[in-house]
C-alpha cells in the first residue's frame, strides 16, 4: 500500500484541479493476505490500514492505523500473527518508524486523532478484558514515542465508521470517544484528559453513537445517534 500526497484541488469532488499541483507517494508498505505464511516483519497484513490518518504539523509525522505480521510469542516457532501498529511518517523523505503493540496482546485500531494542545497523537483500540470482557484502549503518542496508555471501553457497535468514533476538544485538552453499552460498558461518550489520561464520568450513559465531530471554536461535540435519529450536543464537555 502507499500513502499518498495531494496538491491543489480535487477533481473527484467536482472542482477543478490546479494544473500546478503535485502528487507523489510519501510512503509505501509491503502487504501479504496472509500473516501466518510469512516470517518477515516488515509485512503489513493486507486490508488493514485504517481509513483514518493524524497529522502532527511541527514534527511533520503523519500516523498510520495498520496491523503488521509479528511472531505468536505463544508459539514462537510457528506461525506468525498480525498485530496492530502505528506508522510515524515523515512525508518529507518518506521515512517511517513502527509503533507496534506488543506481539499477543488483544488490540486492534480504531481511530486516531491530533491534539495540538498536548502536542500529541492519541490512538483509540479495542480489546482487553475491562468493561466486562468489552475493553479497549487509548494510548498517547509523542512524536515516535508512546507516552502513555490508560483502559477504556471498545468503540461503540452503532451503524458507522470505527475511524469516526474518537475526537478532541482542543482548548479543553479533552479526548471523546463513542464507547459501547453493552457488558460492563456504560454506553454514551467516554472522556479522558489529554495530559493525564485520566478519565472522566461518561457523558450520556445508554446510547450508542455512530460518529463524532468536535467544533474547537464553539467548545462543542457532536455525537450521532443512527438508532434514534438524532444528534447530541455536548457542551464544553458535558452533557
Amino acid at each position: 500500500m502507499a500513502v499518498e500526497g495531494h496538491g491543489g484541488l480535487d477533481e473527484r469532488a467536482g472542482q477543478q484541479v490546479d494544473p500546478g499541483a503535485t502528487e507523489e507517494t510519501a510512503a509505501g508498505f509491503p502487504t501479504t493476505p496472509n500473516c501466518a505464511r510469512t516470517k518477515d516483519g516488515s509485512l503489513l497484513a493486507s486490508g488493514s490500514a485504517r481509513s483514518v490518518t493524524a497529522v502532527d504539523p511541527g514534527r511533520n509525522l503523519v500516523y498510520l492505523l495498520a496491523n503488521r505480521c509479528a511472531p505468536n510469542p505463544a508459539d514462537p516457532s510457528g506461525s506468525w500473527k498480525p498485530i496492530a501498529t502505528t506508522i510515524a511518517i515523515n512525508p518529507s523523505d518518506g521515512s517511517s518508524t513502527a509503533i507496534n503493540d506488543p506481539a499477543g496482546t488483544p488490540y486492534g485500531s480504531n481511530s486516531v486523532v491530533y491534539n495540538a494542545a498536548a502536542g500529541s497523537a492519541y490512538v483509540y483500540l479495542n480489546g482487553g478484558t475491562n468493561c466486562g470482557g468489552g475493553g479497549g484502549r487509548i494510548d498517547r503518542i509523542v512524536g515516535t514515542k508512546v507516552t502513555g496508555e490508560a483502559p477504556a471501553c471498545a468503540a461503540s457497535a452503532a451503524t458507522g465508521n470505527n475511524d469516526h468514533k474518537l475526537t478532541v476538544l482542543r482548548n479543553l485538552n479533552r479526548i471523546f470517544f463513542a464507547q459501547q453499552n453493552y457488558g460492563g460498558a456504560p454506553g454514551g461518550l467516554g472522556v479522558a484528559d489529554g495530559s493525564t489520561l485520566l478519565g472522566r464520568a461518561p457523558l450520556d450513559a445508554g446510547p450508542q453513537f455512530g460518529a463524532l465531530a468536535a467544533n474547537n471554536t464553539t467548545g462543542k461535540v457532536y455525537a450521532v445517534d443512527p438508532v434514534n435519529g438524532t444528534v447530541a450536543v455536548f457542551r464544553t464537555g458535558s452533557a
